[in-house]
């Protein structure tokens, strides 16, 4: 894929459009970002490739929602795919290229690397630097028949450009920059943690982790800070390309399980488990170090490691906290919303989300997840 990154990167759109042959573009997006006159913009600069617009794309995206855009993209008679938008944008439109390029309908797409052919043309405009779904080989998904989040694991999910303009993010509120930024920080943090980690998505993850505790709290300071939107971009961009090679947890598979059944945000309720799980996953010996490395990159100016016998993970854990509770974001499940029945809801479904697959400790049973659950309500 090519990454193009800046204030004004917008700008190589049109050319990279033009190069991959004149495409007649579907452009995907959701109704927010359409009100804040993203689209329109975007629009501005591919001229007359826009074939058509599909804009009725969800928070939560599922299969129906790809193959309702799909059927409005063969009808414009498109051949290529324009995400703008956030996760649940780009991954709709992951799925829309799919069907598109591989004449496939919307239920055969889940599954990992059983996809053959050429996807339709991607091309993608984040606007909101939280999922990196743009660089990932990964389309999260909801089955609206059983309500449960399937994923497609391919390389043919990978868009082919990806535009990280921080121009695109300026319209952000204060509350979703925070959730969408803790997204990523649990997918970098995940991905180091992993037990596939190496030293490629090290290198990712840590320098995401290192932006998202720099540029975080500028840019809820400032939301026209255009060097700490850029910065929390690339921060997600990079985990998400740690997360293709290293995947992520706990952290998401409890996450997804409560975004299935109760429509959490899925940032949020990431940001108000991380802490807990952190320390959980700290209980294995193998963890130690990463956390200490972790920590350092959490640290403002980059910090120290914490002194030797120093529960490191539990470092973590309240310097995520503390990070979180300086948003102004809820702290707690219960805050957030989710029932207090959750915890017994929804521990059977997060041990079975293929996300708990790399997580550095499994759990014994639906038992374990249940109690964390119960730790993050409060």
């Amino acid at each position: 894929m090519k990454t193009f990154s800046g204030a004004g990167s917008i700008k190589a759109l049109a050319r990279e459009c033009d190069a991959a042959g004149g495409r007649n573009l579907l452009l995907v997006t959701d109704p927010g970002v359409v009100r804040a006159g993203i689209v329109e913009r975007v629009r501005a600069m591919v001229g007359g490739h826009v074939a058509a617009v599909f804009d009725a794309v969800p928070q939560d995206s599922g299969l129906g929602v790809v193959a309702a855009a799909a059927a409005a993209g063969r009808s414009a008679g498109a051949d290529a795919v324009l995400s703008v938008g956030g996760g649940s944008v780009i991954d709709t439109g992951k799925g829309v290229s799919l069907m598109l390029g591989l004449d496939l309908p919307a239920t055969a797409l889940p599954g990992i690397n059983h996809l053959r052919g050429r996807p339709a043309f991607h091309a993608v405009v984040p606007t909101t630097a939280g999922t990196g779904s743009e660089a990932t080989d990964v389309a999260v998904l909801r089955d609206e028949r059983t309500t449960a989040k399937v994923f497609v694991v391919d390389r043919l999910v990978v868009p082919d450009v990806a535009v990280l303009d921080p121009e695109m993010t300026l319209s952000l509120p204060p509350a979703l920059t925070a959730s969408t930024a803790f997204d990523a920080l649990a997918h970098a943090i995940e991905a180091f943690t992993s037990r596939l980690a190496n030293p490629a998505t090290d290198l990712h993850a840590l320098e995401a982790i290192r932006l998202i505790a720099a540029c975080l709290p500028r840019a809820l300071a400032d939301g026209g800070d255009r060097a700490a939107r850029e910065g929390l971009l690339v921060a997600a961009h990079l985990a998400g390309h740690a997360i293709a090679g290293a995947r992520v947890g706990l952290v998401h598979a409890m996450s997804h399980a409560l975004t299935a059944r109760y429509g959490t945000p899925h940032g949020s309720a990431n940001a108000v488990l991380l802490p807990h799980v952190a320390r959980w996953n700290g209980a294995v010996p193998a963890t130690h170090a990463r956390f200490a490395r972790i920590a350092v990159a959490l640290a403002p100016g980059g910090g120290a490691e914490p002194p030797a016998g120093i529960d490191a993970a539990a470092e973590v854990a309240e310097r995520v906290a503390a990070l979180l509770a300086a948003t102004g974001q809820p702290t707690t499940l219960a805050g957030l919303g989710v029932p207090a029945g959750a915890p017994e809801e929804c521990a059977a479904g997060a041990l079975a989300d293929v996300s708990l697959l790399t997580n550095p400790r499994r759990p014994d049973g639906p038992g374990d997840i249940e109690a964390l659950y119960r730790v993050a309500w409060r």
